[in-house]
């Protein structure tokens, strides 16, 4: 494949992401992301550690990279650099795996995969963990399936893993699939050398496994949780095989769930289960090393990830920490499209995408607003506001999304303990969130005569509204509502208090 044609795609990616993260609004994650991070780089270490409760090494480099300039389209821009490198990485590793003639046609799913796109508007970890994914995948083929042992290689590996280990632990499950398959379909001179080499990685890693524990401590025992199963833990893993595949959205929302969604699920059920069955017709003529190598991968990280749903809870396993999981996706669904299917049904699959693609965009950015659509928030509430209208935010998290954006004259409230609360029961129930309600009313100033108040989709969705109850009838006996705007999954009001 020609290098103008990766350089022309890897411009139009940089041109979707650079246009979505100027105009869409930071969202609660993010703006975690930019608290942690605006601090000297000792406390930055400690934030990602304590508050992120996260590897540090992407916190760092963002912290590093936010002191040339503090702006969240900056922040953004690592991510999109990032994504761009992944672009580059990509072609060269799908080269390694499919005919010349469909390199360039995988290549354009990869870069304008919606997945990926999202990514690269995000501060967050998830660009730079696809990006260490195709580094670690690449090294691996080269030093144990192309045979190509050398010191350099060696090096690179722990290099990566290390790198890998220290921005985002589930590309650890990664590192468990490559050993896997060595323990299973290759010599032992193979996995002693890959031993060896996560000898060293562990070894440089002996100060990050206190902190785990530790983190893993907090995280098990703080807040409710709710009850697993695994048949929700096999769905959980399911949508995110179909995000990546058969992309419908990244997050779709319950009324996003129409016809249309449910003839994607179908079809994917009936294509998958064709290429399964024309898979084993052909299996002698379509499987080899290369193709176990990626399955027994595959199969490794999403194992890992429905153990951490029973370890962790569902909220520590969503579709974004599945990023890990998005490239050895990709890749073995490349490698068997081309071993199976003809360039003419490619060119039916790829028109397929397309229309999968153009939807999924439409539907992810149609009110072109990430989650509490605070940059309009914040512009609506400053050509209104009067002196002593304080802002009051409801959940305490979302109060750091619109301080990123507002410049107004009041105070937002609370402007503390943002990290302090989760949930506390059923998340349909009144006491689901009462502590934090009790908190963030404490915190309305007695002498304010009005005051702003943004609740988010909890206190509308009627499957859980009932969980901002304490929060509705202290409004409702003591503020009459001057002013209300529905926003994207957020409500604001203006409310005075009551005589």
């Amino acid at each position: 494949m020609r290098k103008i044609s990766i350089v022309l795609l890897i411009l139009l990616h940089a041109l979707i992401a650079v246009l979505l993260s100027a105009n869409l609004n930071v969202w609660a994650d993010e703006a975690s992301s930019l608290f942690t991070t605006n601090a000297p780089i000792l406390e930055v270490l400690k934030n990602s550690l304590v508050i992120e409760e996260q590897a540090p090494l992407y916190f760092l480099v963002l912290g590093l990279w936010r002191t040339i300039d503090d702006s969240f389209l900056w922040a953004r821009l690592l991510s999109i650099i990032f994504s761009l490198f992944s672009i580059k990485i990509f072609a060269e590793l799908v080269q390694r795996f499919v005919p010349k003639g469909f390199v360039y046609l995988f290549t354009v799913f990869f870069s304008l995969h919606p997945f990926l796109i999202w990514a690269s508007s995000e501060i967050r970890v998830y660009s730079l963990t696809i990006l260490l994914s195709l580094l670690l995948l690449k090294v691996f083929v080269a030093e144990y399936l192309d045979e190509s042992f050398s010191r350099k290689n060696s090096f690179l590996m722990i290099l990566t893993a290390v790198i890998a280990v220290y921005t985002n632990y589930y590309l650890v499950f990664l590192l468990f699939g490559f050993f896997l398959y060595l323990l299973l379909r290759s010599r032992e001179v193979k996995l002693f050398r890959f031993l060896c080499e996560m000898f060293v990685v562990a070894l440089l890693s002996i100060p990050l496994i206190f902190i785990i524990i530790e983190q893993m401590n907090l995280i098990t025992s703080d807040g409710f949780r709710k009850d697993k199963s695994i048949v929700e833990g096999i769905k959980n893993l399911w949508n995110f095989f179909l995000t990546f595949t058969f992309p419908m959205g990244i997050f779709p929302l319950d009324e996003q769930q129409t016809i249309i969604a449910s003839v994607r699920n179908w079809l994917a059920r009936v294509f998958f289960l064709t290429i399964t069955i024309l898979a084993f017709r052909w299996r002698r003529e379509i499987f080899n090393f290369e193709l176990e190598a990626l399955a027994i991968i595959f199969l490794t990280v999403g194992s890992c990830l429905l153990i951490s749903y029973f370890l962790l809870g569902i909220t520590y396993v969503q579709v974004r920490h599945a990023s890990v999981w998005f490239v050895t996706v990709i890749v073995l669904l490349m490698l068997v499209l081309s071993r199976i299917l003809s360039k003419r049904l490619l060119f039916l699959f790829a028109c397929l995408m397309a229309i999968m693609f153009a939807y999924s965009f439409y539907l992810e950015y149609l009110p072109m607003a990430k989650r509490g659509d605070w940059m309009r928030v914040a512009r609506f509430i400053e050509e209104r506001e009067t002196e002593n209208q304080p802002v009051i935010v409801f959940q305490a998290y979302d109060a750091l999304a619109l301080m990123a954006h507002y410049r107004g004259i009041n105070k937002i409230l609370p402007d503390e303990e943002f990290f302090k609360w989760g949930l506390e029961s059923d998340p349909g129930s009144e006491a689901a969130f009462r502590k934090q309600i009790g908190f963030i009313i404490s915190k309305i100033p007695v002498d304010a005569e009005e005051i702003w108040l943004a609740t988010d989709e909890t206190c509308q969705n009627p499957k859980t509204q009932a969980a901002c109850a304490d929060l509705e009838n202290f409004i409702s006996s003591n503020y009459t509502i001057l002013l209300q705007k529905d926003f994207y999954l957020e409500r604001l009001r203006l409310l005075r208090k009551k005589p």
